[in-house]
């Protein structure tokens, strides 16, 4: 996997940890995370679940699955390869716009970064 965070000194304006997925067909991945913390992720390409907040999930291409609060960690499981990013932070409180290329929030979408 690959993380993403700000620039050497450069402060991003919220607390935010992006993780960019690539996993083989059969593997898992545990994602620690603190409790509070809201989670979402969104499938790049191919099929697995995911497990949090006691809750096995099914996910594939364009899928998005959020969590208000993770409390511990989440669990991805491959199905087929699978690419997905994943993203946590503090609640900001701002309604999310979900699903297909026009997931993101208020005034910052997808399709809109090339």
């Amino acid at each position: 996997f690959r993380k993403t965070s700000a620039p050497k000194n450069e402060k991003l304006p919220i607390d935010f940890t992006l993780l960019d997925c690539k996993m083989e067909k059969g593997s898992k991945f545990n994602v620690e995370i603190d409790s509070g913390r809201t989670t979402w992720l969104y499938v790049v390409d191919g099929k697995g679940t995911v497990v949090g907040e006691k809750k096995k999930i099914p996910v594939s291409n364009f899928s998005s699955v959020g969590f208000s609060d993770t409390k511990g960690s989440i669990t991805l499981e491959s199905i087929e390869n699978l690419h997905v990013i994943i993203g946590h932070s503090k609640p900001i409180k701002e309604p999310g716009i979900w699903g297909g290329e026009t997931m993101g929030f208020p005034g910052v979408f997808l399709k809109d970064r090339k």
